[in-house]
């Protein structure tokens, strides 16, 4: 009996940590790419690149490549479109941000090899922002 009461006593402890304000998966939960720059989603599919430390463009656009596949779920070629240039944050009142949506392939300015967070309208594909979170590649050494 003890054994059954505290197995329904787990069982509802569990359900409680169950709701959804916990679920870091949720499409509105703050995002940490695997840089370390947070994402903050701000609604009608725009979001918000916030840095950790260095703010190059690639690391914003590192990050929003990585939170538009690994959270949004969307195809490497769907483009991140910077929609406002690297300044003031939203979500980090005094800090620096950059703001982004995703855009099917074929929009926004391509940023080809050079990227750039200081004119909006740049974009580069999902698959090539993800490469920029990658800094060693096999047989590579610029020193």
């Amino acid at each position: 009996m003890r054994a059954s009461i505290f197995a329904v006593s787990i069982l509802a402890m569990a359900l409680v940590g169950c709701d959804q304000a916990g679920n870091p998966n949720r499409a509105d939960a703050v995002f940490r790419a695997s840089n370390g720059f947070l994402v903050h989603p701000l609604g009608d599919g725009r979001f918000e690149v916030i840095p950790r430390g260095n703010s190059s463009s690639k690391g914003f656009f590192c990050a929003a490549g990585d939170y538009a596949q690994r959270r949004l779920g969307e195809p490497p070629s769907a483009r991140v479109l910077l929609t406002s240039p690297a300044g003031p944050s939203v979500n980090n009142p005094g800090g620096r941000s950059a703001k982004f949506i995703v855009a099917p392939p074929g929009s926004g300015r391509s940023s080809g090899i050079f990227v750039n967070t200081r004119r909006a309208g740049e974009s580069l594909t999902i698959g090539h922002a993800r490469t920029l979170c990658n800094r060693d590649f096999p047989g590579f050494n610029p020193d």
